[in-house]
């Protein structure tokens, strides 16, 4: 991001959890034992905070949920707060 975006340090960060329908998938969750499960929303809400992210969305293309409010975040949280886009 630091290459492509000329205003990096004041951008805003969504942090996006895909592949939700996984966690309930049994054969994933064969994985818990090798640590390799799919982390929790609980988790995942707490690394949103740690790293500062403006919100935190999951997904899931497979099922189609989220998927537009994922893009919505995007155009309110991001697009629409930089300067050239909020004239």
């Amino acid at each position: 991001m630091k290459r492509h975006c000329l205003n990096f340090k004041s951008m805003k960060t969504i942090l996006v959890g895909t592949q939700s329908d996984l966690r309930s998938n049994l054969n994933i969750l064969q994985l818990v034992d090798d640590g390799l499960a799919p982390i929790s929303e609980t988790r995942a809400l707490r690394l949103a905070k740690k790293i500062g992210a403006v919100k935190y969305v999951e997904c899931s293309a497979l099922n189609k949920i989220n998927i537009k409010v994922c893009s919505e975040n995007f155009l309110v949280e991001v697009l629409l707060k930089l300067p050239h886009f909020s004239k």
